[in-house]
């Protein structure tokens, strides 16, 4: 009997800590955060866009090359607007600080229309979940986004956090949030 109690509150106890809400402290923590207009980013190190390709990476807190990126884990790049002549040379990106004039939450289906129905009828497909800020220069007007994602099934993963986007930057690109 008294063993019996004892289970029974036990597992009273388990389902009341398995229906607590989460409380988080710090409102960057969570997946529906942005980083606010106004806010800078500042590039700490020179960034190099490979021939072909308008995106410079970053994932772990590395500059790295797309082939290195693993999407299943927050990532971010640095998107070049330029004309398709100058992807025929490898470009940099100097050192710099950029303005974020807007920002906002995207979702993008990564299956191919066969693939999309069936993955969409037990409502697992898998996305594209970005963080997109863009971002204006004076100094350097061909970079206009930071876009920040994972990939994975929509119903298991969350957009990337502003203190995931922090991490995932590193020591490559620093975040001074505007207070407005």
């Amino acid at each position: 009997m008294l063993i019996r109690n004892a289970l029974i509150s036990f597992c009273g106890l388990l389902l009341l800590n398995a229906c607590q809400t989460v409380n988080r402290t710090d409102p960057n923590d969570s997946a529906a955060s942005v980083i606010p207009a106004g806010s800078f980013i500042t590039l700490n190190q020179p960034l190099t866009f490979d021939i072909g390709f308008s995106r410079s990476y970053i994932q772990h807190g590395k500059a790295l090359h797309f082939k290195d990126v693993r999407t299943r884990y927050p990532y971010c790049y640095f998107y070049r607007y330029e004309p398709r002549k100058a992807l025929q040379a490898v470009r940099t990106v100097p050192l710099g600080q950029f303005k974020v004039i807007h920002s906002y939450q995207t979702m993008e289906v990564a299956s191919t229309s066969f693939m999309l129905k069936a993955s969409m009828d037990d409502g697992s497909a898998e996305v594209y979940l970005s963080s997109i800020m863009e971002l204006e220069s004076p100094s350097q007007p061909e970079i206009n986004k930071l876009i920040c994602s994972v990939f994975g099934e929509q119903n298991q993963w969350n957009y990337v956090s502003v203190n995931q986007i922090k991490k995932t930057l590193g020591g490559v690109a620093e975040i001074i949030l505007s207070t407005d």
